[in-house]
């Protein structure tokens, strides 16, 4: 080798046979190199257990390249006689020889449950009396882990988690950039000290790692941009290695990005009149209906076999078809079915009494009734299906609010049903009120208004039975304190009736309007559901029409919208980008509204009043319209910003190529400089050649969120 440059490893000299020097490369994964030398000096270099080595690296000019910390692994084959060769390699090496365990910010239950209020005031005042009561869904509380907890007192921090990491496996470290921190949440991890690494940087976006000359990882920022100035002060280009400059991406650059959300709409579905004969076919309707209860079910032209979904209005008339029932020639059993029958005797056995027969008259009764009549009391004004129609312009539909009421859970508000009920109050409701034991039992509460807004909801849990069908299950509920016991379906008759279990024999002739006793005495039935009856529900749906991205809200962005964020991105003159947002991370919300032009508008969304058609002619002034109704426009603009950030950063003007000068021992890898060699080559002429990244790897959006929307999004506990 020349004398005007030299290399030593571990002070032996390195011949000029092949090149020798060494990279600093960003990633987990160690780099490695395999040095020959005389092998005069093997028992030097090649010892039976792992040792250090320092390379050394001089040019003419006095400039020296000192690697420390560096792993002797072993001997490897030589490229000749009469040489010996040994591969090192830096310290990542031993990373993945060590195993992990960190527990970071675990959330757990607090044995504490609260109530959501939604925005509304914790009363507790009496149910009845004309005022109703709320269900207010209940959560667990939820506070971190003390041992995952930093000290056992405070949140780990990102960047405090890869210091963890690294102390763990016995990395010294330093920063060279300021991270830009995302959150950590219930992170857990238990791998080797290269994954490890790995999973903590991914909380850091935009930073790398590498392993400098002193042995040391240095993290650092690959999208600061830093690598301009460190290209432009390191010299003249090399002639024949390579040529670095600065590109600009603006005829990629995109002028404007639409970001597209999943739309949830609040809908609401109000319910047919019984026996209904005459309905709009693309109405918001939704219709009492039952399982069917017979192996086989004939109405109309219809023949359905047990389990299926029919409406009730068609359940009595099967059910009618009978040929025991009272108005047959063989009348065994009761009369025949009506609305009229089931309100009356809907808090009784008497439904029971009348169409199955007990004791000696079994015989003569028809045991499917006992069946029909169970599926009557479980589903009767309590089990709704929407109209087919517009579950044909439905993709997903959900029984919860589209809101999320509480961010740590992920809890949503419930469906809203308005509907006049009944309620029956419990001894301790009658003896805190100070009324008899047998006045007032029962009361009616009215709910239900139109417009919906002057109401309120029905202490009521809408469950979804048949999410294809858009089947619904209304299930009453008693308030918190226990001043009821029972709450009915809809609104009650016959309020200070004799009481449920003073059950005499059953008159007809007045559609069960009276009971006569043992005396033969006649008295006023006990309470029924009332004839009148009216319910709306507010449900949450995603729309499946048009066939296209038009389904989709969409939020467009322009570069000066992300400059408080990103700084200027320059000139962007490429093609309109579109990003998806996913469901899963957040949806455009709309609340339900009763004004008639927005309904029509939210009827527009859904192609209420058209046909199939995969045509993308969605009004797209509907978008501007329906933001009036938009329950998380903040969330959902600072969201489309910080994507759009995301990309537009990404694409910023940078330098791209690879660039070699004379060596340059200083310098290391910086901004979206890949990599850094250090060399001599054979002719002994030393160069330091720098990497540029050709692709930026995707960003991460959430280091460009305002904090509260991040902890939002990411259900942060505070």
């Amino acid at each position: 080798m020349p004398a005007s440059a030299s290399a030593r490893l571990n002070g032996v000299p390195l011949p000029n046979t092949q090149e020798c020097g060494w990279t600093y490369k960003s990633g987990v994964d160690p780099h490695m190199r395999k040095f020959e030398f005389s092998s005069e000096y093997r028992d030097h270099l090649i010892i039976s257990s792992l040792g250090a080595a320092t390379l050394e690296v001089v040019d003419g000019g006095g400039s020296t390249l000192k690697v420390e910390k560096l792993i002797r692994l072993g001997e490897v084959p030589a490229s000749q006689p009469y040489f010996s060769a040994v591969l090192v390699a830096d310290q990542r090496w031993m990373w993945p020889r060590r195993h992990v365990i960190g527990r970071y910010n675990i959330r757990r239950k607090a044995n504490d449950r609260r109530i959501l209020l939604d925005g509304a005031e914790l009363s507790i005042s009496q149910p009845g009396g004309g005022g109703g009561f709320e269900v207010l869904p209940s959560v667990d509380e939820y506070k971190f882990a003390p041992f995952s907890l930093k000290n056992g007192l405070t949140r780990w921090r990102p960047k405090e988690v890869l210091e963890d990491v690294l102390r763990k496996i016995g990395q010294k470290f330093r920063w060279n950039d300021n991270p830009t921190e995302s959150a950590v949440n219930d992170l857990v991890i238990d791998d080797t000290g290269s994954a490890a690494v790995r999973i903590a940087l991914r909380y850091l976006p935009g930073m790398d790692i590498y392993i400098d000359q002193k042995g040391i990882a240095v993290i650092y920022n690959r999208m600061s941009r830093k690598e301009g100035n460190r290209v432009e002060k390191s010299g003249g280009e090399m002639r024949d290695m390579g040529h670095a400059q600065r590109v600009s991406f603006a005829p990629t650059r995109p002028r404007e990005i639409h970001v597209l959300f999943t739309r949830e709409h609040e809908l609401r579905f109000d319910s047919l009149e019984e026996d209904a004969e005459e309905v709009t076919y693309n109405g918001r309707w939704m219709q009492n209906v039952l399982r069917s209860p017979d192996p086989l079910l004939a109405y109309g032209d219809s023949l359905v076999t047990r389990g299926t979904w029919v409406t009730v209005d068609n359940a009595i008339r099967a059910f009618n078809a009978d040929g025991n029932l009272a108005g047959s020639a063989n009348p065994l059993l009761g009369p025949d079915l009506s609305h009229a029958i089931i309100r009356g005797s809907f808090f009784s056995d008497l439904l029971l009494n009348q169409y199955l027969r007990w004791g000696q008259q079994t015989q003569s009764g028809n045991p499917i009734w006992g069946p029909r009549i169970s599926a009557l009391k479980q589903h009767y004004r309590q089990t709704f299906r929407i109209n087919k129609y517009w579950m044909d312009r439905i993709v997903r539909l959900s029984t919860q609010r589209p809101a999320i009421i509480d961010p740590v859970t992920g809890t949503r508000g419930i469906a809203l049903v308005y509907v006049d009920y009944g309620i029956r109050s419990s001894t301790r409701g009658i003896a805190l009120a100070g009324r008899d034991m047998y006045e007032n039992w029962d009361s009616n509460i009215s709910a239900s208004t139109d417009p919906l807004s002057e109401g309120y909801a029905a202490p009521c849990i809408v469950s979804l039975l048949d999410h294809d069908n858009g089947v619904m299950h209304f299930d009453f509920k008693t308030d918190l304190y226990g001043w009821t016991k029972q709450v009915f379906p809809s609104a009650l008759t016959g309020l200070g009736a004799t009481p449920i279990g003073d059950i005499g024999t059953l008159n007809y002739e007045d559609e069960i309007q009276t009971m006569t006793n043992e005396d033969g005495e006649q008295y006023e039935a006990f309470a029924g559901l009332s004839e009148e009856y009216f319910s709306s529900v507010v449900v949450s749906a995603v729309p499946a029409a048009p066939n296209s991205s038009r389904q989709l809200y969409r939020v467009k962005i322009k570069p000066e919208d992300t400059r408080e964020i990103i700084g200027d991105v320059g000139e962007c003159n490429g093609p309109i980008m579109e990003l998806r947002i996913g469901a899963g991370l957040l949806t455009a919300q709309f609340a339900w509204s009763d004004d008639p032009s927005m309904i029509e508008n939210i009827e527009e969304v859904f192609k209420a009043h058209h046909g199939f058609s995969n045509s993308d002619n969605m009004d797209v002034s509907l978008d501007e319209v329906l933001t009036i109704q938009l329950l998380n426009d903040q969330h959902v603009t600072s969201v489309a910003r910080a994507a759009a950030a995301a990309v537009w950063n990404r694409m910023k003007d940078r330098y791209l190529g690879r660039k070699s000068v004379r060596m340059y021992p200083q310098i290391q890898p910086i901004g979206s400089i890949n990599s850094v060699t250090h060399r001599v080559d054979t002719r002994g002429e030393t160069t330091t050649s720098m990497e540029m990244m050709e692709q930026l790897p995707q960003q991460d959006m959430f280091p460009f969120l305002p904090e509260s929307v991040r902890a939002f999004i990411l259900r942060e506990v505070g």
